[in-house]
């Protein structure tokens, strides 16, 4: 037997829920829409379209709506809403942009036997787009005169496509709202058919679809009533954040996000984004003044107790009695003052309001302002469009906090390891901390390093550079004051600054495959070299290994006239230094083996290049009889080194190096051979 849920109703507990923590609630509806496509579940016995299936339109692509045009439809519609409205305690009704069918569904004149039956004194068949406008605008009016007759209280409002009409405002194009959905969304707002508008922004600053060109439009068109614009949180947090700096300085009431899925799952830490920086602070939707601005009434008798199981103070307060309209506290706005008393300019900090709540009760937590602050408390009511009562009594908590007493680094400590961590004495007065570390002892804003709120007794402090001087602090709080911040100890860090790279040098061409590596040592007790080949395709690493000197003998042959990369670290007993600079090189020219049928020299010995003269290439043979380095470099007649065509460790055998002369003037040239205490040089000329 199939288990029974007529218990639950999810509205129902949506509605407490949503009001328990000082949330609205917005029913949402699509209005027509009844199947996405052919291939949707079977509906219900029960649902309107299997009921009255000569209310349906189905397209070719099996997407089904209700017919807009006909007046049992409106009439549904507006029935079920209003229903939704008298039944249920939501404090707002809203619906989609699914009218009629975007393009993809051929919806075509699928209504046009619907338009003759009941043109409504449009002129058949010129007039079906403004006909089809019309249904809409008479749907979305039917619904916000129901609600106003139900319930004045209740919010009513849009989501439309975010383009009204394609090239409105100019410079901006796509899809338009008002030519393809028959949805005119600037007659709702002159009309005031809704309380607010949410048009679906979902695209960048830029483009065809310009946020920063829709919004401002969008905000010229709302005849008063409010806009929530919609934007996409997939964009991204820099992109949203942006986006709503952006509204703040245009006038916009609000922002809403889609999808929730984006925001919860911290997809690109979007929810840390908005946690911590654009909406860490409480904010409350503005008064809709032509709907109610009578004020409610004040909570009273807020007290102050300390709950014994818990060992937290709590705040409790008297629920509002009904004003005159017979409206009485929806939410409550709970504030801490960092003072005895407040002016009527700290209710509009927003740093001030710490908690908006449904429920005549709070636990504040412990929060860090100002050092030496004694914080009071008072509470407001909200009624159910937003309107603020006067505050009830001050209130404060009567508690002390001990000036935590550091523990390690020891003052004065010069070795600070990397990654270590500042420690102090935990007191039982104190229930959260705040660290400070700066540059200088003065803890201005511009010395300031880094800033660490815990509830810990100690802070892991990143953003310190090697072997640099800084001050440390510690300020605690509880739930009713803040104490004053600790003498500051002072540290030094221990571990190394990053190696200086010498040699080879940044740019350095003709290296030798198997170079010396040369770097500063610094005050490191071991160094890490890592040499890479520096491709279009992922990066090589050939080298990546440690050594307590400053030199590095590569033992790996690299590839003949390629360019690398080489980097360090150092590392002292406190720590392992950053990456060095980068250093990049290009290893010389190869030679090619001669094979003479297998025979190995005896002897070295250094041939006469051919052709000579030449222009502008010639190749040189030499013979090498013992494995070991070789060097073979040209020279000009004024004994500078022209080029660096060999200098690897070669095997025993005959081989031939090609002298590129392109980028050299005609003259005497000079090359020699260095091998295992062999030197030879020899004449060539170049005849350009």
């Amino acid at each position: 037997m199939a288990p029974s849920y007529d218990y639950y109703d999810p509205l129902v507990f949506a509605c407490q829920e949503a009001h328990k923590r000082g949330m609205e609630i917005h029913a949402w509806f699509n209005p027509y829409r009844v199947k996405l496509s052919a291939s949707s579940p079977q509906l219900a016995a029960n649902n309107v379209a299997v009921q009255h299936p000569g209310w349906a339109i189905t397209c070719p692509d099996g997407y089904t709506l209700l017919n807009p045009g006909l007046d049992s439809v409106r009439n549904h519609v507006a029935r079920v809403i209003a229903d939704v409205v008298r039944r249920y305690d939501i404090d707002g009704v809203h619906m989609d942009d699914y009218f009629y069918p975007y393009s993809e569904h051929s919806f075509g004149k699928l209504d046009l036997e619907t338009f003759r039956l009941n043109p409504r004194g449009f002129s058949y068949p010129d007039s079906l787009a403004p006909w089809r406008r019309n249904n809409v605008n008479l749907l979305i009016k039917m619904i916000y005169d129901s609600v106003q007759a139900i319930k004045p209280v209740v919010k009513v409002g849009m989501s439309p496509f975010g383009i009204w009409k394609n090239g409105i405002p100019a410079g901006t194009s796509g899809t338009s709202g008002y030519d393809e959905l028959y949805c005119d969304a600037v007659a709702w707002m002159s009309g005031k058919y809704l309380d607010y508008i949410t048009p679906q922004l979902y695209w960048r600053f830029g483009g065809g679809q310009d946020y920063a060109k829709l919004q401002p439009w969008w905000a010229s068109v709302t005849y008063g009533r409010h806009l929530y614009t919609g934007n996409y949180a997939p964009l991204g947090p820099s992109e949203i954040g942006a986006q709503i700096n952006f509204n703040r300085a245009t006038g916009a009431q609000g922002v809403t996000l889609f999808s929730a899925r984006t925001v919860t799952t911290n997809s690109g830490g979007l929810m840390d984004s908005l946690k911590n920086g654009y909406f860490a602070t409480a904010a409350v939707i503005p008064v809709m003044n032509w709907k109610d601005t009578l004020r409610p009434n004040s909570p009273a008798n807020l007290q102050v107790s300390l709950n014994p199981g818990t060992g937290l103070y709590q705040l409790t307060w008297s629920p509002s009695t009904p004003a005159t309209d017979g409206d009485t506290a929806r939410r409550y706005l709970v504030y801490r003052f960092r003072k005895q008393t407040y002016q009527p300019a700290d209710l509009d900090v927003a740093t001030n309001l710490l908690a908006l709540t449904g429920v005549p009760t709070v636990i504040p937590p412990a929060r860090l302002d100002n050092e030496n602050s004694q914080y009071s408390f008072a509470v407001s009511a909200f009624d159910r469009n937003n309107n603020e009562s006067a505050l009830s009594n001050v209130v404060g908590i009567n508690s002390t906090v001990t000036t935590p007493l550091l523990a390690s680094p020891a003052n004065g400590e010069k070795n600070f390891i990397r990654g270590g961590s500042l420690s102090w004495f935990r007191n039982p007065t104190t229930m959260n901390y705040r660290a400070q570390v700066a540059s200088s002892s003065d803890f201005t804003p511009t010395s300031l390093i880094s800033t660490v709120n815990t509830t810990d007794s100690t802070a892991i402090i990143s953003g310190l550079a090697p072997q640099s001087t800084y001050y440390w602090r510690v300020l605690g709080g509880n739930q009713g004051s803040t104490g004053t911040y600790s003498s500051a100890w002072s540290f030094k860090t221990g571990w190394p600054t990053p190696p200086v790279v010498l040699s080879p040098a940044s740019g350095q061409r003709n290296v030798s495959r198997v170079p010396t590596f040369v770097w500063r040592k610094g005050a490191a007790a071991s160094f890490r070299i890592r040499v890479t080949q520096v491709s279009d395709t992922p990066n090589l690493v050939v080298v990546d290994q440690t050594t307590s000197d400053t030199t590095f003998l590569c033992t790996t042959i690299l590839t003949a006239a390629k360019n690398y990369s080489w980097i360090l670290s150092a590392t002292n007993a406190y720590g392992t230094s950053d990456w060095s600079a980068e250093s990049r090189f290009q290893t010389g020219q190869d030679v090619t083996v001669v094979d003479r049928n297998g025979a190995v020299p005896t002897e070295f010995a250094l041939s006469q290049n051919y052709p000579n003269p030449f222009n502008p290439t010639t190749n040189i043979q030499f013979a090498v009889a013992q494995t070991g380095p070789v060097s073979l470099r040209v020279y000009d007649v004024l004994g500078r080194e022209v080029a660096l065509l060999v200098d690897n460790v070669l095997q025993p055998g005959f081989y031939t190096a090609r002298f590129e002369g392109h980028n050299s003037a005609s003259g005497v040239y000079f090359y020699r051979l260095i091998a295992s205490g062999f030197v030879e040089m020899k004449k060539m000329q170049l005849v350009k």
